[in-house]
């Protein structure tokens, strides 16, 4: 049974007639491989909305950013320290922000978000098992492969656990090594957009698929998450377990539906 208690803050619809919409796009240092595809889904995004009749400011990213350019509506991969208390302040004048500070600020801590989605009863990792372990940075975004690494046993777990303490990240999340099928989920919170792939872009059967959908959108309705992706292991028996969450991936798979999507909730929740 899950708890019903949310870990970030969903903003509710606002009537926002004449909304103007900013958008800003991760630092470099949180998505080294997906500058690019970071930019694209937001441009993508951008243009339904201007379509659909919103002043649209350029797209921006949080490197360049001192300030905030003047919106009531802002769609952020952003997750810098700096960009977040930004945003932190326009969502308490009253502002929309996609994801909420809340949601993205869950997704930043690893160790925290996978114990409390623990003790709301989803199926994630255990700490310990016969299959090896993964060593993931516990607080702050992945800048780099070190951050996540696989150990075959608990020894070598621990000595990936000392280097990431000497580099001065004090929060590290290490959890068993599931067996089974790896699956890629991509979603967007209240419509009808959700799409999993196995490796290399393989389909997954319907089974997996329903029953991957309806793990992840409850981690996103616990987490606050509008626009959310991650992965699953699924065992044998078909159930599947949450071994990573984040807020806003670059939907490079599936980038033109997600964008449709994501610009859909964005009207709703304005109400234009």
């Amino acid at each position: 049974m899950v708890k019903a208690h949310s870990f970030g803050l969903s903003l509710q619809s606002i009537d926002m007639q004449g909304s103007t919409i900013a958008f800003i796009g991760r630092s470099q240092a949180f998505s080294p491989q997906s500058i690019e595809q970071d930019a694209a889904i937001l441009a993508a995004v951008r243009s339904h909305l201007l379509s659909a009749g919103f002043e649209c400011l350029p797209v921006s990213c949080e490197d360049e950013m001192i300030s905030l350019e003047k919106a009531n509506v802002y769609l952020t991969m952003g997750r810098r320290l700096r960009t977040l208390e930004l945003l932190s302040q326009q969502q308490q004048n009253g502002c929309l922000v996609i994801n909420s500070v809340g949601a993205v600020s869950a997704c930043n801590q690893r160790k925290l978000l996978m114990q409390q989605l623990e003790d709301a009863g989803i199926a994630v990792p255990p700490l310990s098992g016969p299959d090896g372990y993964w060593v993931k940075r516990g607080e702050g975004c992945r800048e780099s492969s070190a951050d996540v690494q696989y150990a075959p046993n608990r020894i070598e777990a621990d000595c990936l656990c000392k280097s990431l303490h000497q580099r001065g990240i004090q929060q590290i999340d290490v959890r068993a090594h599931i067996v089974g099928e790896w699956v890629k989920f991509y979603g967007v919170r209240q419509t009808s957009f959700f799409r999993c792939y196995g490796q290399q872009n393989t389909s997954v059967s319907d089974l997996v698929s329903r029953r991957v959908e309806r793990l992840a959108d409850t981690v996103a309705q616990l987490v606050g998450t509008d626009v959310y992706g991650g992965d699953c292991i699924v065992p044998a028996d078909n159930q599947p377990v949450l071994v990573d969450f984040n807020d806003w991936p670059s939907f490079s798979r599936c980038r033109d539906e997600a964008a449709e999507a994501i610009a859909s909730i964005v009207i709703k929740k304005t109400k234009q």
